[in-house]
């Protein structure tokens, strides 16, 4: 009997494994006839550049294969509506940069940058502890154009190797909404409802099966930048878990939101405007953290 119990246990085990092995590899074959995805990987690409570039002493003639293959990348692009796009302007400037180098004609990189003073950084570290999750949200709209000032902060978050896939879905019809919270746990006991929910995802295409959990790493720092963004906005959050849905529940809130395939659902957040916030939990002692 336990043997039996021990081999459905290794079947289902293996059946998740294939399923996300599958999932992460799904469009591993049509990758580079992606404009969004072939982007992607001409910023990792230049991401790896850049960071050879700022190399002291430059280290002539390293990096030729990932240079090739950022030209082949490039080459791609061009002619497509993502010529224009801003982050394909980095790459293309990173690779003259990178050209340059390999002729001794490299100039310094570094930039100078602002030291803060003592009451600048206790106005940041004030600002940084001021953000408490909030359930009890009014009514106000939020202007659109303070959700794209937000999302750019957010994009603004570490990432592994540029790669850039974070997206949000910014989701305030109450209809929606409504339809959405049957499908994600933690979204009750909200005094007023919810005026805005906020879908993040993170597309899977440029990530290789090796590194497929870095897609979650990335959306949790363009997360956070996002709630800290926020709350410099006068917008309050509280992030919901969604990593324990049903495959049920995922393909509803996939189909409600028009969530493409090649998008995994990371984290919802309920956002909005407030009157008042509750007491915000006490951390643990910083001896607690530290292990070092």
């Amino acid at each position: 009997m336990n043997v039996l119990c021990n081999l459905k246990a290794f079947v289902v085990r293996l059946k998740f494994l294939y399923r996300d092995w599958k999932y992460i590899n799904l469009f591993a074959d049509s990758d580079k006839k992606e404009l969004d995805v072939t982007l992607a990987l001409l910023r990792k690409n230049c991401h790896i550049l850049d960071k050879g570039l700022h190399i002291v002493p430059f280290d002539k003639g390293h990096g030729r294969k990932t240079y090739n293959e950022a030209l082949a990348l490039k080459r791609n692009l061009v002619s497509t509506p993502k010529e224009n796009d801003l982050s394909f302007l980095w790459c293309c400037d990173i690779i003259a940069l990178y050209e340059k180098a390999q002729k001794n004609e490299l100039k310094e990189l570094n930039i100078p940058f602002h030291n803060y003073n003592k009451s600048e950084k206790q106005l940041i570290y004030d600002f940084l502890h001021s953000r408490v999750s909030c359930r009890n949200f009014n009514n106000i709209i939020i202007d659109d154009c303070i959700w794209n000032e937000i999302i750019g902060i957010a994009a603004d978050a570490p990432n592994g190797c540029c790669r850039q896939t974070s997206r949000i879905y910014v989701v305030n019809d109450r209809t929606t909404i409504s339809k959405l919270k049957h499908n994600i746990g933690g979204a009750t006991g909200f005094s007023n409802g919810i005026p805005y929910l906020l879908c993040v995802t993170s597309d899977v295409r440029s990530y290789a099966c090796m590194d497929r959990m870095l897609a979650y790493i990335d959306a949790s720092l363009f997360v956070e930048n996002l709630v800290l963004a926020c709350r410099a906005n006068n917008v309050f959050t509280t992030i919901l878990n969604f990593q324990h849905a049903s495959e049920k529940e995922r393909n509803n809130v996939m189909e409600l939101l028009n969530i493409p395939l090649y998008e995994r659902i990371i984290v919802f957040i309920a956002a909005g405007r407030v009157d008042f916030v509750p007491v915000k939990p006490l951390r643990m002692h910083v001896n607690e953290f530290r292990k070092l």
